[in-house]
């Protein structure tokens, strides 16, 4: 509830709507860019984003669709677009929305630079997809690549390993387990 309440007034504050005065003569591909922004204060994305992801974990999925979904549209180029659509893939498989989840996914793999500081929720929201369409052998699969890529902290690691050994156990690979 703080990181929500901190959030709400940092985008209150320190939202910047005002586009600056245009530069003369001829504009780089960057300040093009720049300009063509609808929000010019780099922080108010990543409040959204905590917002999103506070709501999430307190299981209010309409307001962290809200919230991930003015990150997706009022930032498109920016990576907290890419990590809002991840989450709200979470959202949809835990909203039991598997469709719009499997959609997500789609449109993401077809991003072929994929930021590797986005790739430890990647796999593991894939392997949660895969746990609730009871697809054993993909999640298993996608747990494996989510201990691989690192990034996961020392918790998350053991988390997944337990997942890892009851989805071998699952698949009759007790040896593994």
């Amino acid at each position: 509830k703080k990181a929500i309440e901190k959030s709400y007034s940092t985008v209150q504050h320190h939202s910047i709507k005002v586009k600056p005065s245009l530069p003369k003569g001829k504009m780089s591909p960057q300040e093009k860019a720049f300009y063509a922004r609808t929000e010019y204060c780099n922080y108010i994305d990543d409040a959204y984003l905590t917002i999103g992801r506070s709501q999430a974990y307190m299981r209010d999925f309409a307001g962290s669709k809200l919230a991930f979904g003015t990150v997706v549209s009022d930032f498109p180029q920016e990576a907290s677009a890419l990590e809002a659509q991840l989450w709200l893939a979470l959202i949809a498989i835990k909203s039991e929305d598997q469709a719009q989840a499997d959609l997500i996914f789609i449109k993401l793999d077809k991003i072929k630079t994929f930021p590797a500081s986005l790739r430890f929720l990647y796999s593991p929201f894939r392997t949660e997809l895969a746990l609730t369409e009871k697809d054993y052998p993909k999640a298993e699969e996608q747990l494996t690549i989510a201990l691989k890529e690192g990034g996961a902290g020392k918790i998350q690691k053991q988390r997944m390993r337990f997942l890892q050994a009851q989805l071998f156990e699952l698949n009759n690979q007790r040896s593994k387990a």
